[in-house]
């Protein structure tokens, strides 16, 4: 009168539960209608940590992303050494409700001044300061 997991039954069962590094698993680890739970403990790893009260989420070492990057907000801040743009065409000031000037400024690190290459709605036209 054996009653086999999988072979003998259909729907929801858990055939084995186990835990593992960070994750904790507490519970009966086998068998059909069983109660169990899982806890992830994520203070033993150092390159990931999520806010425990907020949704921000800190990265200390490479990530890779194999498909689109999608970044939603009002500012985007890149910090690097060199920037390489595949696209041909940058587009600057496409937000702008109203006729803005805007361009490319280098500053110098040293001075804190710099030069500029800029469009001026007003003449319709660029010019270097």
């Amino acid at each position: 009168n054996a009653v086999a997991l999988g072979t003998d039954t259909t729907g929801n069962y858990v055939g084995t539960i186990t835990g593992g590094d960070g994750i904790t698993s507490t519970g009966a680890t086998s068998g059909e209608g069983i109660g169990h739970s899982l806890s992830v403990d994520l203070s033993g790893l150092s390159s990931v940590s999520i806010g425990a009260s907020t949704s921000e989420v800190t990265i200390n070492d490479n990530l890779t992303i194999t498909g689109d990057l999608n970044v939603n907000g009002s500012q985007t801040i890149i910090s690097t050494a060199n920037l390489s743009v595949e696209d041909k065409f940058i587009t600057l000031a496409s937000g702008s409700t109203s006729g803005t000037d805007g361009g490319i400024i280098v500053q110098n690190a040293a001075s804190g001044l710099g030069a500029s290459f800029v469009w001026d709605t007003g003449i319709d036209r660029w010019f270097s300061k």
